[in-house]
């Protein structure tokens, strides 16, 4: 069996006859992984989601699922994969129906679905005799958490969630993140997730892609600048930051294009030799310990930049909160987005 569960070949989204939101030239997410989307708001991380849940269909393009096409009706995705979107909705039945629902059209008996509800709840850390009450009498955290319930409960293959803990307390918050894991651990379930948790997304993705404008890269050192670009003559262009640094690039294809730049930590005088460098003050780490590295958040300018860099180089180098360090890059990498 293929450890690949999605092969996406490019796919293209666009709304009606408008513009394209989301090109995908190719992705592939692996079985039995966490992958972690992160991004802006309107960076297309839902649509993503939709349409690897199948509730969408692309314009053009290709979902492979567990090596065969699928797409909205295909028999072999209908019930694999499971979607929790950012505000979900809840029948207007109790939390039992709620959770039942699904079950039924599956056909599970009566008596796995008690054990199946009861696990469920257990994962998101609500009582069993919380059943018997209606979705208006929940908080909006156990609103969330019932939600997700209902989505652990049918054991799927993927599980695909949008900012699951975007609107819910501090509590309800931890008690979703440690449910999506145990769905992992128990079942061996693919999960994507899209969430503005940072920390949480680092701690637990196997993976991460960034997403910005309808694009996705594999998330790393890659950081997206804005324009405006202003011209220096001779073909080459530039970003006049606030405290007098500037960012070299080739020709942008329109002046306030945004750029894609990988920027490297010169970690010896002689790393990036010849290219051009920032200086920056290290305002935050974030430990990926799935990865081994560690997310070094960096200030420019005002200009907030990510590097990544092994653990071990973090004692290595100094690298402390309020550090100025050097940041090389290469404009003959730079793309425009």
């Amino acid at each position: 069996m293929s450890s690949v569960i999605y092969r996406v070949s490019d796919l293209v989204y666009a709304y009606d006859s408008g513009p394209r939101v989301l090109e995908v030239p190719e992705l592939e997410i692996t079985r039995g992984t966490v992958t972690g989307l992160v991004g802006p708001n309107g960076s297309g991380k839902t649509t993503l989601l939709k349409l690897l849940a199948f509730v969408q269909k692309p314009v053009a393009g290709e979902i492979r699922f567990k090596g065969r096409p699928a797409s909205t009706f295909s028999e072999h995705v209908r019930f694999a994969v499971t979607f929790l979107p950012q505000t979900p909705y809840l029948l207007k039945r109790s939390v039992y129906g709620n959770i039942a629902y699904g079950l039924r059209l599956r056909g599970v008996t009566t008596e796995d679905m008690d054990r199946r509800i009861e696990r469920a709840l257990a994962l998101v850390g609500l009582p069993f005799d919380v059943c018997r009450r209606r979705p208006d009498s929940l908080s909006g955290g156990q609103a969330q958490r019932v939600a997700l319930a209902a989505r652990l409960a049918l054991e799927p293959e993927v599980l695909l969630l949008d900012e699951p803990t975007a609107s819910v307390d501090v509590e309800s918050a931890r008690l979703i993140q440690e449910a999506v894991l145990a769905a992992r651990q128990v079942h061996g379930t693919t999960v994507v997730v899209a969430s503005h948790d940072l920390q949480w997304m680092h701690a637990v993705s196997d993976r991460m892609l960034q997403m910005y404008n309808g694009r996705v890269w594999e998330a790393g050192s890659k950081n997206v600048v804005p324009g405006p670009w202003h011209s220096a003559g001779e073909g080459r262009w530039e970003k006049h930051l606030p405290g007098g640094q500037r960012i070299h690039v080739p020709a942008p294809p329109v002046a306030d294009a945004s750029a894609l730049i990988e920027f490297g930590l010169a970690k010896t005088p002689t790393a990036g030799a010849g290219l051009p460098t920032l200086s920056g003050k290290v305002t935050h780490l974030v430990l990926e310990p799935k990865r081994q590295t560690v997310a070094v958040t960096v200030t420019v300018d005002r200009l907030t930049l990510t590097v990544r860099v092994a653990d071990h180089e973090v004692e290595q180098h100094g690298l402390l909160p309020g550090k100025r360090i050097p940041l090389f890059y290469n404009p003959g990498t730079i793309v425009f987005l």
